[in-house]
């Protein structure tokens, strides 16, 4: 499941990604979305959403930057990335590991959620 929709509230912005509380209609789905992509298999309120190349559309406020929108009930159209990452694992030094074979390195998929667009909710 790439694109997807949620609404919530606002209630932090951390750097270039909004905290959204998200709506009561959105807990299933957003859980499902999350554990699809091995972040998380537990239903929760809260989505950190990248708004960095998203297209605001907020009508009837007034605001100068993300951080006045804190508490405003937002829709985003949202995209997932996902990233394939390689690790480098470090050994201990003082680790025995006899004739047992450990990688040097850990590979894994990191999943973000990115909106492409945020509107406001009347």
């Amino acid at each position: 499941m790439r694109d997807f929709n949620v609404s919530g509230y606002l209630i932090g912005v951390d750097g270039n990604r909004f905290i959204i509380k998200v709506d009561d209609d959105y807990i299933e789905q957003i859980a499902f979305i999350k554990s699809l992509h091995n972040k998380k298999n537990e239903l929760g309120n809260y989505i950190t959403i990248n708004f960095k190349s998203a297209q605001f559309n907020i009508q009837k406020l007034n605001w100068a930057e993300p951080k006045d929108l804190i508490g405003v009930h937002l829709e985003f159209r949202c995209t997932t990335k996902i990233y394939h990452v390689k690790k480098k694992l470090y050994q201990p030094k003082n680790l025995d590991t006899g004739n047992t074979y450990i990688p040097d390195n850990m590979f894994y998929d990191l999943a973000s959620f990115s909106a492409k667009t945020i509107k406001n909710i009347n």
